[in-house]
């Protein structure tokens, strides 16, 4: 799911670590031609860390909530685009969620889409291996830091947790739970 600026940053947070998802796409690869074909390839490989993401997922619902969650490389393998259907007891909605790599600064980027019309900020996403770091790294209006951090090192489920700080390097965690691979 998806951190975002606001009021409901902490449950934003939350949804954005219960809902990730995918269904695979398939990609031709080529060997780079010119110049600017390899720095699209080098990105494409740097971008391939994202590819845990790739499939369908359900969350185990966590304060009332659950999403299910649906990702696919983008058609040049840049991006992983996920879909999101998201219940909770007040109701349904949907959210378009953007994983990303900027090569020109070597780093891993979130977006979210909350509601038509929002505005996408970026969200600092750190892969180290099979660990995802997204945010963490800005104060929210609470005074406290936040952040989400997925586990994909098992392949078929992947553990999440929501943390907090009021310095940004002791972390206290939250809620948790997971989301099991459909396909």
């Amino acid at each position: 799911m998806y951190p975002r600026s606001g009021t409901n940053g902490i449950t934003d947070l939350l949804l954005a670590a219960v809902a990730l998802a995918a269904v695979a796409a398939t990609i031709c690869m080529k060997m780079p031609t010119t110049a600017q074909e390899a720095r699209a390839t080098q990105a494409s490989q740097s971008a391939d860390a994202l590819g845990a993401l790739v499939g369908a997922w359900q969350s185990d619902t966590t304060d009332g909530v659950s999403a299910l969650s649906s990702c696919v490389w983008t058609p040049e393998h840049d991006a992983v685009l996920c879909e999101q259907k998201i219940r909770s007891p007040a109701g349904e909605r949907r959210a378009i969620n953007l994983f990303t790599f900027d090569p020109a600064q070597e780093r891993f980027v979130f977006y979210v889409l909350s509601r038509p019309g929002d505005p996408m900020n970026p969200v600092p996403l750190s892969i180290q291996g099979q660990i995802w770091i997204y945010g963490g790294t800005m104060v929210g209006q609470d005074g406290l830091f936040h952040r989400t951090v997925n586990d994909f090192s098992k392949a078929e489920v992947y553990l999440w947790r929501q943390e907090a700080s009021t310095n940004g390097l002791d972390w206290m965690v939250g809620a948790r739970g997971q989301s099991r691979r459909l396909r």
